[in-house]
């Protein structure tokens, strides 16, 4: 939660920084450029955190679609190896197969 000080200005958060009126002054700007630059940037650091990439260039979300595939597929390896393995089970009297 921000500390709004009577001129407009945030107080200084120790997990923050610098406050947007000190910025301001330091830099020369106002308070509302200061503001609109750090959503600006926080915006960007959102944009660039979803869309890292791997070592190969390719996205979280390729990664995501291509783990699904390998799932799929190895799911579908073990129908393969149960079915071809039930002629070579035991089969017990009294039970029944599938």
């Amino acid at each position: 939660m921000d500390d709004e000080r009577k001129d407009g200005s945030r107080a200084a958060d120790p997990e923050r920084g610098t406050s947007a009126a000190e910025a301001a002054r330091k830099y020369g700007l106002t308070i509302a450029e200061i503001e609109d630059l750090e959503g600006t940037v926080s915006g960007r650091s959102r944009e660039r955190t979803s869309e890292q990439t791997d070592e190969r260039g390719s996205t979280q979300g390729e990664q995501h679609k291509c783990l699904k595939q390998k799932i799929g597929d190895l799911v579908m390896d073990i129908d393969i190896l149960k079915e071809a393995q039930k002629p070579y089970l035991p089969t017990t009297p009294g039970t029944s197969e599938e």
